[in-house]
């Protein structure tokens, strides 16, 4: 089934979820619903109020993560089997420190790779700790073309001790680091939201297959 199918029925789904109490309300006491209903309203809104505050929280909290660039060095080796290998460095050019920073698993289209396939075609640094500004050697990869179609995970703990996600992406002989995803908190907020872009998305999807 198409992801923006899929989508379409988790939003509707989630509409008759929070409308399924009112309706039954209203058909089980008719005119007498009014007053439950309105409990429940504001059990919503004392639910939105709560996610605002989660909100807030959250939004204070990811203004003390780390953030990296990666540093590409091409090298020629001496060695008579490998003569060519790309060294990363990885700088901490945020504030806040980071800590274990270290390369974790190789994937390929999202799927995780036996470590056993890729372990001797990579050098890994293990526990890196960088403060702010800080540098250090992260991996270095001496089969390049092995890497060309897959994803190199990292994982680094903030000052909360909270594990954190990076990818690291090769395109045009260039890698490319990915931060980690940030997935919006609050159900219920998330929910309206969807419910009010979905008039534009349709409009949207609509246009795209007039196309």
């Amino acid at each position: 089934m198409p992801s923006f199918l899929m989508h379409i029925i988790k939003i509707c789904a989630k509409i008759f979820i929070f409308s399924i109490i009112p309706i039954i309300l209203i058909v089980k006491m008719d005119l007498d619903a009014i007053l439950p209903i309105i409990v429940y309203l504001q059990f919503l809104l004392i639910w939105c109020q709560a996610e605002i505050a989660l909100k807030q929280h959250y939004l204070f909290a990811v203004q003390l993560e780390p953030a990296f660039i990666i540093i590409q060095r091409n090298e020629f080796l001496s060695s008579p089997s490998q003569n060519f290998a790309i060294t990363l460095r990885i700088k901490n050019t945020s504030s806040n420190p980071a800590y274990s920073i270290s390369v974790t698993r190789v994937m390929e289209n999202s799927t995780p790779i036996m470590p056993k396939e890729w372990e001797n075609k990579i050098t890994r640094s293990h526990w890196i700790n960088l403060g702010p500004n800080e540098v250090n050697d992260l991996c270095q990869i001496t089969d390049i073309h092995y890497f060309r179609n897959k994803q190199i995970e990292i994982l680094y703990r903030n000052r909360f001790g909270d594990f954190r996600e990076l990818i690291l992406f090769f395109s045009n002989d260039t890698f490319i680091l990915a931060p980690h995803a940030i997935k919006e908190k609050g159900f219920l907020l998330n929910t309206f939201r969807e419910i009010i872009e979905l008039p534009d998305l349709l409009i949207l999807k609509w246009r795209l297959n007039k196309l």
